[in-house]
């Protein structure tokens, strides 16, 4: 959700950008910016393959210290029970022990 939003935001910033919100910035695409929009693109893309190969090299060492997979047993034990040790609610129970 947080990259689909920077990622709208940094294109739409090379499209509506103007002058004359931020005399120090640089007009966007609909006022003829076109290098900006195109340095706004790249650096969208630049983002989201930082943000990938970041997240896979994370994913990679936190995997080296501690298993992030279960094991066929170990799925159907969570399948029965939730990870504070406690079987799962029955169905029509409100969670206090209590049918309704």
């Amino acid at each position: 959700m947080h990259g689909v939003g920077g990622f709208l935001g940094i294109v739409l910033l090379g499209i509506l950008g103007s002058t004359a919100w931020n005399p120090a910035g640089a007009d966007g695409l609909l006022l003829g910016g076109t290098a900006f929009f195109l340095k706004q693109c790249v650096a969208a893309v630049l983002c989201a393959v930082w943000a990938f190969i970041f997240t896979y090299g994370m994913l990679w060492l936190i995997d080296q210290i501690t298993a992030t997979r279960t094991d066929h047993t170990g799925k159907r034990q969570a399948s029965t029970r939730n990870f504070t040790g406690r079987r799962p609610t029955p169905k029509g129970c409100d969670g206090m022990g209590a049918f309704r």
